[in-house]
């Protein structure tokens, strides 16, 4: 076989491997939520998705905090 066959057949052969369909392990998980004075909604997919959600939600809800210039002071 010539050189110009093999690198014909290679690429063929990882252009038709590559062209698959991405599957996940299960459903996607949502979760919706108001912090930074927005309304989140975030979707995680995997076996750790909801796990994911929840310290997504945490974090941002910590990191608005220290920004919210209309809290009322107490």
């Amino acid at each position: 076989m010539s050189g110009k066959t093999i690198s014909l057949l290679l690429t063929g052969i990882i252009f038709l491997t590559s062209c698959g369909k991405i599957t996940y392990d299960k459903e996607p998980q949502n979760k919706s939520f108001f912090a930074m004075d927005t309304y989140m909604s975030i979707t995680a997919y995997g076996k750790n998705a909801e796990t994911a959600l929840n310290q997504a939600e945490e974090k941002s809800i910590r990191t608005g905090k220290p920004m919210v210039c209309n809290k009322e002071k107490q």
